[in-house]
């Protein structure tokens, strides 16, 4: 950026003038009386008094520091063609407020006005490019406005209503080139890196004008970095590159390629940290390349590609052979949308997540290590939706590692919609915590899984062949309401494998479309299972003929204990014998809080013992019996 004038009136006391600005420029008095005392520009006298310096720009960002006095304002003046033509952002001390007004023929319309925390001495900075304005109070954004009034005007400086107020370290800043002018085939807000002397042909290093752009951009309170079509090498790049408000764009996935080299452990290429209200930081239609490569199970880079610490979106978005593609460090309400992630050791990681994501159309495919992961110190927050999108042909689909405090206890995710992720070619599991056996560890809330698409592979580029390969889906314990809906590719048994699900603990309420043996868990986990379409169990009578044994669950829920949903069983005997002697016993699908009652016996079988989690049969006589017996409980 480049700076116009500057005054901070460290000189001579005046009694009527304020004399030239330290950068050459003289002051103008618009209207009223002027003055420099203790060092500070002063107005002498009431009414509306106005000083500026004809800066040559239109264009820019123009602050001071200032203070009012009482019900009489200070305020900054810009676009100033005449006294009675002009801008002003004004402070209230009395009100701790700050407005803003064009004033035209003399007369205020007001664009706006917003509370501030008034100090003496606060700085005010109004940046004004095209018919934008962006007024701030000690750095932080107060007020917007659009209105094309002046806006060829090029007279900025400061104004006040009444003596007592005064402002201070005056300075008026534009873009780098042309003397404030955007560079040729630009426009302001708008940096082309190549009108900044970037090549983009993969062998000049284009650190440096990336670096001007983007102090430009900043300059100007933000705005858009573009590509072209090239191979963009930021060879020199040492530290991360932030954008506040600002959107890099190029021309395709495949088109706009930015190349970054080996940086510091954990330092990202990129660094999104607008505080800024909406999605005005983000990056899309561009490829961004680590040094790689991407190795099964390893680490061959510590760098990172993104790291998103605010709100902040990518479109369209292709990032490869990094540590973490990218990494939601503190951010909320990221959105990631038509995005491809891959050969990256986690593609998405999530070391600090703050929840609310929005994560549609995009893949996580052919990770080192998976496709997303969340820290083992930090669980997923909720809110998160994952929609239509892929991972696989890597080991893990949604991975927690081992925490770095081993003695911390944290959760795995909670709240999050996913659907329609599709896990393919899966070589270790697709959603896997290494805390699952850990006390309070690697829990799971409040969460529903649709649609998964599921398939195993035994390739060695997907498997980590010395990891645990038992369970598709391996958590702690999951707790509140679950809904698993797997379509027409569930999660299913790998061949030489232990199950499907392996949960430390259950007292979630299940619903969906699944069978209670699909579920490995300890205690009375099963109890709170509620398939849509259990499977039946036959088994054969101890002498001849056999039973087919279905548990339902019902809707509603046993009122002494609202987690436990109330079961019918249903024993179909078709020519069931028992005349061994010995009970047979047959175990329910799921345990219940006490044994059922017998609401129906049409098989009219004698020697019936109801338990908890099982029926024993014992009519001890050659008698074949069939018919149907339901089984009520909960």
């Amino acid at each position: 950026m480049a700076l116009i004038f500057t005054d901070s009136f460290n000189r001579a006391s005046t009694s009527s003038s304020l004399g030239t600005a330290e950068t050459g420029q003289p002051w103008q008095i618009l209207n009223g009386s002027w003055r420099i005392n203790s060092n500070r520009a002063e107005a002498i006298g009431s009414g509306n008094q106005n000083a500026v310096i004809d800066s040559g720009e239109s264009d820019g960002s123009l602050k001071a520091k200032l203070k009012g006095n009482g019900g009489n304002s200070a305020w900054l003046t810009f676009r100033a063609s005449n006294a009675q033509n002009y801008f002003f952002a004004e402070v209230r001390s009395d009100q701790n407020s700050i407005n803003l007004y064009r004033r035209q023929n003399d007369q205020n319309t007001p664009l706006g006005t917003a509370p501030i925390s008034y100090v003496e001495g606060g700085e005010v900075k109004a940046t004004f490019i095209g018919s934008s304005i962006e007024i701030f109070y000690n750095g932080q954004s107060k007020l917007k406005a659009a209105d094309a009034f002046n806006q060829t005007a090029t007279r900025h400086g400061i104004g006040s209503w009444y003596t007592g107020s005064w402002h201070d370290d005056v300075s008026f800043e534009t873009s780098t080139a042309g003397g404030g002018n955007p560079p040729a085939g630009s426009y302001r807000g708008v940096a082309h890196v190549e009108d900044y002397g970037a090549a983009g042909d993969g062998q000049k290093d284009d650190t440096s004008a990336f670096l001007s752009a983007v102090s430009y951009l900043n300059s100007v309170g933000g705005g858009l970095l573009q590509l072209s079509r090239g191979d963009y090498r930021l060879a020199s790049l040492t530290a991360p590159i932030p954008l506040d408000n600002i959107i890099v764009r190029g021309i395709g996935m495949n088109t706009s390629r930015i190349l970054i080299p080996s940086l510091g452990d954990n330092v990202p290429a990129f660094l999104l940290s607008s505080a800024a209200t909406g999605y005005g930081t983000g990056m899309e239609d561009l490829y961004l390349v680590g040094p790689g490569p991407r190795q099964i199970g390893a680490i061959t880079t510590t760098t990172v590609g993104v790291e998103a610490t605010k709100k902040c979106f990518f479109n369209r978005v292709k990032i490869a052979n990094f540590k973490y593609g990218i990494n939601i460090n503190g951010a909320s309400h990221v959105q990631i949308v038509g995005c491809r992630l891959e050969a990256n050791y986690y593609n998405l990681y999530m070391q600090r997540d703050e929840g609310d994501h929005t994560i549609l159309d995009s893949e996580f495919t052919g990770a080192a290590m998976a496709g997303i992961a969340i820290n083992g110190d930090k669980e997923g927050h909720s809110g998160t939706w994952i929609l239509r999108c892929h991972t696989g042909y890597c080991p893990y689909g949604i991975y927690q590692p081992a925490p770095a405090n081993p003695g911390a206890s944290q959760g795995f995710f909670n709240g999050w919609t996913i659907d329609n992720l599709r896990f393919e070619a899966i070589g270790n599991g697709a959603i896997y915590t290494e805390r699952w056996n850990a006390t309070d560890s690697g829990t799971v809330k409040d969460s529903i899984i649709r649609n998964v698409g599921f398939s195993w592979s035994d390739w060695q580029d997907h498997a980590i062949l010395s990891r645990p390969r038992d369970y598709a889906v391996v958590l702690g314990s999951v707790f509140g309401r679950m809904v698993y809906e797997p379509g027409d590719a569930p999660f299913y048994k790998r061949a030489g494998g232990l199950g499907v699900f392996r949960l430390n603990g259950n007292g979630a309420v299940w619903r969906g479309e699944f069978d209670y043996s699909d579920f490995t868990v300890g205690g009375d986990g099963r109890s709170y299972l509620m398939p849509r379409s259990p499977r039946p169990v036959t088994v054969t009578g101890s002498t001849g003929g056999n039973v087919v044994l279905t548990m339902i669950a019902e809707d509603g829920f046993a009122t002494s204990n609202p987690s436990r949903p109330y079961r019918k069983i249903i024993l179909e005997l078709t020519g069931y014998v028992n005349s061994t002697g010995t009970a047979q016993t047959i175990a329910f699908p799921a345990p219940l809080a006490k044994p059922p009652i017998v609401l129906h016996n049409t098989a009219n079988i004698p020697g019936l013992t109801l338990g908890n989690s099982q029926i024993t049969i014992n009519p001890n006589n050659g008698t074949a019996y069939s018919g149907t017996i339901i089984l009520y409980g909960y």
